[in-house]
């Protein structure tokens, strides 16, 4: 290989390489975490047993025994199930999965916005770089290192994402059918999937094919509607009642229909410090729980400003899910699902990678820069609450 040509590949596999050595160090820092939290005497296997992490691993050992424990989907029991019987500790080999699976969803990522489908032009794999950095340094990242269904789910989804993109919907049905086996949020993964294979997203070509292609396109979503369909009729057999997830979710969660003024009304008491006595810690997170659900508005009006309808969707449906619960619960970590947003934030701070010379761009780089250290700082954070055992949402 000529010189020349050797380092054009070198400057192409730059960007890869980036995405890599964030993964490699986002999970350093997150052991580094948990290595400082177990020399304050909690241990390791403590640690990452902790709030879901308890639950799923109590499933894969034991099974369904309670009548609250349908909540949770078998996909990721019946993982760790199978490594239990090989003699592997369910927590870690859950922490080891979500770290192979957070790469894998990085990497979904890094192909979305290098290839043109993220928010910026096509082939600028900074963009892609950028995207898959700053997801793997979120401020939850925590929960893609232990025994909970954010690493499966996302590498599931964004690769079902990233083949669909490229006209692949049989590839993108049988991993949203693997993404449905793992949580509810599966069916909304359906609903913009069909959204981008009838409609389009603004920058596709779609709106070219005839209805035949379009309808057989979306054919292949009836995979993961199967299996949807086969998790309520199992639960009809264990409980009598086709409606047992969301009545498991009201007595465990109180997840339950309410008004979306009433929803921000008990979010925004429970975020008041007086609302926790001797729990100080618990309100910020709910405090959190709003901004995250305002970044998720933002990110939807911002994808149908820009006529990206299905990615709207996807964070659409999701927050209409949360913004009518009894409370917002867990959107901090529903934002680690929304990849439009990472996208958009690529495609932006990107842009002065992707000049010829690389003049200019300051702004975007400082923003970057600090964007980088506020995340780092917020995922450290976010870590040690969940490790030490306090509320980490």
């Amino acid at each position: 290989m000529s010189r020349p040509r050797s380092r054009a590949v070198a400057r192409a596999a730059q960007p890869a390489l980036a995405v890599a050595i964030t993964w490699a160090a986002s999970r350093l820092l997150l052991v580094g975490v948990l290595v400082w939290v177990a020399a304050g005497n909690r241990p390791v296997r403590e640690a990452l047993r902790g709030w879901d992490a308890a639950i799923y691993t109590r499933l894969a050992e034991h099974g369904y025994t309670k009548d609250t424990d349908v909540a949770f989907f078998p996909g990721l029991p019946l993982v760790l199930r199978g490594l239990h019987a090989l003699g592997a500790d369910t927590a870690l080999a859950g922490a080891l999965l979500s770290f192979l699976c957070c790469g894998l969803a990085a990497w979904a990522l890094y192909r979305l916005g290098s290839r043109g489908w993220g928010f910026g032009p096509a082939s600028q794999p900074a963009t892609g770089a950028i995207a898959a950095g700053l997801w793997l340094l979120a401020p939850t990242t925590v929960f893609t290192s232990v025994a909970y269904t954010e690493a499966p789910f996302c590498a599931a989804a964004f690769w079902a994402w990233e083949r669909a993109r490229d006209k692949h919907f049989a590839q993108a049905g049988v991993l949203a059918a693997l993404a449905c086996s793992l949580r509810i949020s599966g069916l909304f993964l359906v609903v913009a999937l069909l959204v981008l294979a009838l409609i389009g997203n603004g920058d596709d070509e779609v709106w070219r094919d005839d209805w035949s292609i379009r309808l057989r396109d979306a054919a292949w979503l009836l995979l993961p509607l199967a299996v949807l369909g086969a998790y309520a009729w199992w639960l009809h057999g264990l409980t009598g009642s086709w409606t047992a997830w969301l009545q498991a979710q009201q007595a465990g969660w109180g997840r339950r229909f309410t008004h979306p003024k009433d929803a921000l009304l008990h979010t925004w008491r429970a975020a008041q410090p007086e609302s926790w006595p001797g729990r100080r810690l618990v309100a910020p997170v709910f405090f959190a729980e709003i901004v995250a659900m305002a970044v998720g508005l933002v990110t939807t009006l911002a994808c149908l400003l820009r006529k990206r309808w299905a990615e709207a969707a996807w964070v659409g449906v999701q927050l209409a899910a949360f913004g009518t619960s009894y409370w917002y619960m867990s959107v901090n970590r529903a934002v680690l699902l929304w990849f439009p947003l990472f996208l958009m934030l690529g495609a932006v701070l990107g842009r002065p990678f992707h000049r010829r010379g690389r003049r200019g761009g300051e702004l975007e780089t400082l923003t970057l820069g600090v964007l980088g250290t506020l995340s780092v700082i917020l995922a450290a954070t976010w870590a040690w609450l969940y490790y030490s055992g306090q509320w980490a949402s």
